[in-house]
């Protein structure tokens, strides 16, 4: 004997004759289909979960170290709730280094966003360091602006006497960060860089 699935188990209730009238049986149907649709919302159903190695520490001038160690990628195939694409979830997992002491730090979203939060969070105007796979950098938020006004500065000499980019390629001031001499254009510039 198969046991009936869910849809198979309303389809029975809803044909069922309970001597109602027919105003209560219509009721008690979209009742019933309303429960049944909501019970459907929520639900994923996995297709890959993923771990990746980090190894990223971020220090912001007079603050604590930040140390990613993880990012953990749950990504979802097409259920009977969406047509679309399920958004996948991320979790990074790493720690904060307070004298000397590591407090264990969960973040439920992905590694650019995370790092983004920390940057924004420590706003530093002097000096921020970066390790990433041992590998070491130093940004500091004067000369990275002072760098940005000189190369844009050349880019509009070069347009000039070059010409535009080729089609297709967007040269509007906000998809080059023209002008913007703001922290935002360093915090971009840094989830670019560890990112890629």
């Amino acid at each position: 004997m198969t046991t009936p699935n869910l849809n198979d188990a309303l389809q029975t209730i809803l044909a069922g004759d309970y001597g109602l009238n027919e105003g209560d049986h219509l009721k008690l149907c979209s009742i019933l289909k309303k429960a049944h649709d909501e019970s459907k919302k929520g639900v994923k159903t996995v297709k890959d979960i993923s771990t990746t190695r980090l190894d990223i520490k971020l220090k912001c001038w007079g603050s604590y170290q930040y140390c990613l160690d993880t990012m953990t990628t749950t990504s979802y195939v097409n259920g009977p709730i969406s047509d679309g694409w399920i958004q996948p979830d991320y979790v990074v997992t790493g720690f904060i280094l307070i004298n000397d002491c590591s407090k264990p730090m969960t973040w439920n979203c992905c590694v650019d966003n995370v790092i983004r939060h920390i940057l924004r969070m420590n706003h530093c105007m002097y000096r921020i360091e970066i390790e990433r796979d041992g590998i070491k950098s130093s940004y500091a938020y004067l000369q990275f602006i002072r760098d940005c006004y000189r190369a844009d500065i050349l880019e509009k000499k070069m347009r000039e006497k070059y010409g535009p980019l080729p089609d297709g390629i967007d040269e509007s001031d906000e998809a080059f960060f023209r002008g913007d001499y703001t922290y935002n254009r360093l915090v971009f510039h840094i989830v670019q860089a560890l990112t890629r």
